[in-house]
């Protein structure tokens, strides 16, 4: 639900959703509408709202949308290919099961591709290294791990079980190795990245 108006439908952007609302009980000229839905932990957001009471005109403006977002995905699947070279996802098969016994600090981990959005399941989205978060320790109660994202370089928070395994070194794509091996030498002590 979006106010009075029923999401009828929705497609994944790179920064939040398209979608369309429904509300057949709406003043004249307002029975449908499209947006751009953001989101966090906390607050969702619609903007760029257009309203109309004729639904092919607002699904001729989604669908201007969506080929925009589609774009966007595609210019940023291209970056990270001519930065990084091959960005296959990472297969459960090269990871380490997590336990909940697991200590996974300073760990090489790799998120599960089902808790990415759709066009950014690929190794530059998923392989991250745990900095943090009652979620890194084991036997912990809490569930929040922060990391690094090492592609980006960014700091992420995801839950424990976002994670789908802690993955070797020998096991990452060349482009994570070398970045990794950078960062060990210019931000991290030797001890702190277990390589």
């Amino acid at each position: 639900m979006a106010g009075d108006y029923t999401i009828i439908l929705s497609t994944t952007t790179l920064t939040g959703e398209c979608v369309i609302g429904e509300n057949i009980n709406a003043k004249p000229g307002f029975e449908y509408m499209v947006a751009d839905y953001h989101s966090n932990e906390l607050f969702g957001n619609y903007e760029n709202i257009m309203y109309s009471d004729k639904y092919d005109e607002i699904l001729q403006l989604y669908g201007e949308r969506i080929t925009d977002a589609a774009k966007e995905f595609c210019r940023n699947r291209e970056t990270l290919e001519k930065k990084f070279g091959n960005i296959l996802p990472i297969q459960k098969s090269l990871c380490q099961p997590v336990s909940y016994e697991d200590n996974i600090l300073n760990k090489i981990a790799v998120i599960s591709a089902e808790k990415l959005k759709r066009g950014c399941i690929n190794s530059a989205n998923q392989i991250i290294l745990i900095t943090g978060g009652f979620g890194a320790s084991s036997n912990s109660r809490g569930q929040k791990v922060y990391a690094k994202n090492i592609a980006s370089g960014e700091n992420e928070v995801w839950t424990r079980q976002d994670i789908m395994g802690i993955i070797s070194f020998d096991n990452l794509p060349l482009w994570a190795q070398n970045k990794l091996q950078q960062m060990k030498n210019l931000e991290h002590s030797e001890d702190e990245i277990e390589l």
